[in-house]
């Protein structure tokens, strides 16, 4: 089942944020929140993301290593579709 929603993904494009976590621009309400943001999708997702600021705003990190096949790694993102931009 391949990932079927089109997320703004800004790494690995942004040099600055290239590393093993990926990188995803999310709506503007749960940026202006993000601790409270982070603890909703914990508690609601069971996902731990962290939200850290780029360029004047934030983006949602995520470790895409830990979903070890396409269906748990697609699943992922159908939880977290409330959040994308």
């Amino acid at each position: 089942h391949a990932v079927k929603r089109n997320w703004n993904i800004v790494s690995p494009k942004a040099p600055e944020l290239k590393s093993p976590l990926l990188s995803l621009k999310i709506k503007s309400e749960y940026t202006k929140m993000p601790l409270q943001t982070m603890s909703k999708v914990l508690q609601e997702c069971g996902i731990q993301v962290s939200l850290p600021p780029w360029r004047g705003d934030f983006v949602m990190r995520l470790s895409a290593h830990i979903y070890s096949d396409e269906t748990k790694f697609a699943g992922i993102f159908d939880r977290l579709d409330f959040l994308r931009e």
